[in-house]
């Protein structure tokens, strides 16, 4: 084992405290930062789009839509930014209970997910625009797709959601009369 001193467990939970805390202030940072700079982030995302579509605007459906849209790409982009902070601080807040060897394994596999990671995200970013390609000219002539920007895919579309939650509604108001029935003991 490491020479590291015995804390009790409530130094451990302030230490904890204390890491959350910076890491925390790094993503507000990053965030403060991706929001100043979301023009051109914005643009190094959109752009596999405009060369496969370029004739196609993107769309919003709401008002507050493209607000939303740059505060989760900011908020995305913050994380981004401050993730050398944060993997630090998780960093150091484990390997003082790490033994020598411990370190020498984690190390090079920390290395070398990263290196993977950030191909992995390269190929992500190429291949985009050859997915899109592909997805966007699957309609054919027939179709016009009408593309809107998010960063989480829902499972409902936008329009659909106010069926959607409407459904579930309904479904709630079967499921409380089920249940009042059970309780009273009154059949439908």
């Amino acid at each position: 084992m490491s020479k590291a001193v015995a804390q009790p467990v409530t130094a451990h939970l302030q230490e904890l405290r204390g890491r959350i805390i910076k890491a925390g202030a790094a993503v507000l940072v990053g965030t403060i930062l991706a929001f100043i700079y979301r023009g051109p982030i914005f643009d190094l995302i959109i752009a596999p789009y405009e060369q496969v579509a370029a004739d196609r605007a993107l769309v919003f459906f709401r008002p507050t839509e493209a607000f939303s849209l740059f505060m989760r790409l900011s908020l995305f982009a913050g994380f981004v930014f401050a993730s050398p902070v944060v993997l630090w601080q998780l960093w150091a807040f484990v390997a003082p209970a790490l033994s020598k060897r411990e370190k020498r394994v984690v190390i090079p596999i920390v290395l070398a997910l990263t290196v993977l990671f950030l191909a992995g995200i390269t190929f992500g970013y190429w291949s985009l625009e050859r997915g899109l390609g592909f997805l966007i000219d699957f309609g054919g002539e027939d179709l016009a797709p009408v593309i809107e920007f998010g960063l989480v895919n829902a499972t409902m579309h936008k329009r659909d959601e106010a069926v959607a939650v409407d459904d579930l509604h309904a479904l709630a108001r079967i499921y409380r009369r089920i249940a009042l029935a059970a309780l009273t003991g009154e059949k439908e």
